[in-house]
């Protein structure tokens, strides 16, 4: 069984090899990264070993604003290279508690299962007022308490179809469309979907339906750990990031509702509620796996 995951990274140089390095140990076969930075030099320095190796395939991706685009240029050229595929940020990491790896994960499902839901659960600054210097996963501990009702998906590239995701153009990273084809974004036919637990996805939750009970079900079957906010001024750095994006550009994409947040104060709770509870799941898995680095410094 082939699994592949893309994605497209933006100044995420400092966290690339950990993420390929932990995706690849769960089972991934090949990455194809979409380099979004305005010079690709950088990047390219930091994953050619991974290039070399034949794990990473390498393109340079440009234009600021176009994950989607990004996404369906992967689909023509490499749409049925691979079974199974994830269209993932660096800062997330399909977390799996059952299984040890996805491989051994999805060959749990039923045949007929073309895609699984995995629900995301925000990972906080721990604490950390700067960006500190170390492993993630060894750093970033505290999380929500409840999942959100954002999901990432794998998906079977049998139930994609080209044709239909070239007209019916949406964000298929989350598996959620629009209109009349919001049940499925992936072809005109039908496809089974269904939560990592393996229960029926028949929409995606409602906040208010998302309960501490269903919460400790899917993560301990499969989630998306969300690194999002690796430190204190997460927040302030992102309307920075964005507005100067913005005047740069006149392109307002990595803004989104960041400044509404910080402006009126709603960032405080989303911060606590990223801190709520303690897990190391994947800090065990990180220091049984890498050891603990000394001084925090990643080696």
């Amino acid at each position: 069984m082939s699994i592949c995951l893309v994605t497209i990274a933006r100044n995420e140089n400092l966290y690339l090899n950990e993420w390929l390095s932990y995706h690849r140990t769960i089972g991934v076969d090949k990455v194809y990264l979409y380099c979004n930075d305005d010079d690709p030099a950088s990047m390219y320095r930091t994953v050619l070993p991974w290039i070399e190796s034949g794990f990473i395939e390498f393109r340079h991706f440009p234009h600021i604003g176009q994950q989607l685009e990004a996404y369906m240029h992967w689909a023509h050229i490499h749409l049925h290279d691979h079974r199974w595929v994830s269209f993932l940020d660096v800062d997330e990491f399909i977390t799996l508690k059952r299984h040890h790896s996805l491989q051994e994960y999805l060959w749990s499902f039923p045949h007929d299962v073309d895609v699984v839901y995995l629900n995301w659960f925000n990972f906080g600054h721990s604490g950390h007022e700067k960006p500190p210097a170390g492993r993630v996963l060894q750093l970033f501990t505290k999380r929500s308490a409840l999942m959100q009702k954002q999901t990432k998906i794998l998906v079977r590239s049998a139930a994609m179809d080209l044709g239909f995701l070239m007209s019916h153009p949406c964000p298929i990273q989350h598996g959620i469309g629009y209109h009349s084809y919001a049940d499925n974004p992936f072809n005109p036919h039908g496809v089974k979907r269904v939560f990592a637990d393996g229960s029926p996805f028949l929409r995606e939750l409602d906040p208010s339906e998302i309960t501490p009970e269903i919460s400790d079900r899917l993560r301990g079957a499969a989630s998306i750990s969300h690194y999002y906010m690796r430190h204190a001024n997460h927040f302030q750095e992102r309307v920075d990031r964005g507005l100067a994006l913005l005047a740069r550009t006149g392109n307002n994409c990595f803004l989104l509702n960041w400044k509404e947040k910080l402006d009126s104060g709603e960032y405080l709770t989303e911060m606590e509620e990223a801190n709520a509870v303690e897990d190391n799941h994947l800090r065990d898995w990180s220091v049984v796996r890498y050891g603990q680095p000394h001084n925090d410094v990643l080696v």
